[in-house]
């Protein structure tokens, strides 16, 4: 027992000896012009030397840590580069912008395309999104963000606006979204090109002056009315709608009767035939029409 009484007073006489040499090598350091860090790693027992900090010395500043500042990037969102869109309608102009933490102003966007001399540049608009009309042909837009005099972020997109047909897909009142487009030559090899509508069930296409083609929507789990257009080149003002009913019409077959007839495989020119198919739909059915095609 008295030999850790005899410890712990040893202990204590050190804990309060320490301020003292502190205060003691304070002094010396500043009688004697040295490093205050320098004198206690010599004279200050390892143990104490852990609690204390130091100022930078002098002649020795710290070199400040540059801020991390994030990237700004942009981009083109619409019009899409390589994208065709129609003539007589508005070009939708968005940009979708990663600021980095920064404050970006609308002012600061600016949408610009070339004017005459290649050096000069005609502004057409500003900010995140807008819509304009463009004449036809090809066409390249500059979007400059300006960060300050020095720093500019730019993005450009090359596109065209072209004649051609434009439509839209109905169902419910509502632009029906991907619906396919399966539009057919009724020329020459009968070639086929399949399109999607966006999301507000429009679609665009180009066709050539006096060409005509078949168009014909496709949806798994609907049916349209009409099932397809005979359309001529280029699109006329107006637009064709197709409207879609989530239905499910399979079993199409020829019947010789009106009820429970047999199934027909020929027809003769002038032999009267029935059209019967299993259908299923969510909504009551008001009309049924089948077209020969």
């Amino acid at each position: 027992m008295r030999a850790g009484t005899d410890g712990e007073t040893e202990l204590r006489a050190r804990s309060l000896s320490y301020p003292r040499i502190i205060c003691l090598l304070a002094i010396l350091a500043v009688i004697a012009g040295c490093e205050p860090e320098a004198l206690v790693k010599k004279k200050v027992p390892q143990g104490l030397q852990e609690a204390l900090t130091f100022s930078a010395s002098k002649g020795k500043k710290r070199k400040a840590e540059p801020s991390k500042r994030e990237q700004v990037t942009l981009r083109i969102v619409s019009p899409a580069n390589k994208g065709v869109y129609p003539l007589r309608r508005t070009v939708l102009f968005k940009a979708k912008i990663h600021s980095g933490g920064q404050r970006i102003k609308q002012k600061d966007l600016i949408w610009s395309v070339p004017s005459g001399n290649a050096k000069k540049k005609k502004i057409i608009g500003r900010g995140r999104s807008f819509r304009k009309k463009l004449s036809l042909g090809r066409h390249r837009v500059t979007l400059t963000l300006s960060l300050s005099k020095e720093r500019k972020v730019v993005a450009r997109s090359h596109f065209r606006v072209s004649a051609g047909l434009i439509g839209k897909v109905l169902a419910g009142g509502r632009g029906l979204a991907d619906t396919d487009i399966v539009v057919t030559e009724t020329k020459g090899s009968g070639a086929a090109k399949r399109y999607k509508t966006a999301h507000d069930g429009t679609f665009f296409f180009e066709i050539p002056s006096g060409d005509v083609r078949k168009i014909t929507p496709s949806k798994k789990g609907f049916s349209f009315s009409p099932p397809y257009l005979m359309v001529q080149g280029p699109s006329p003002k107006g637009e064709v709608v197709f409207r879609g009913t989530a239905a499910k019409i399979w079993d199409i077959r020829l019947t010789d009767a009106r009820e429970n007839g047999e199934t027909l495989r020929n027809v003769c020119p002038g032999q009267e035939a029935y059209v019967r198919a299993a259908v299923e739909s969510k909504t009551p059915v008001k009309d049924l029409k089948a077209f020969l095609v």
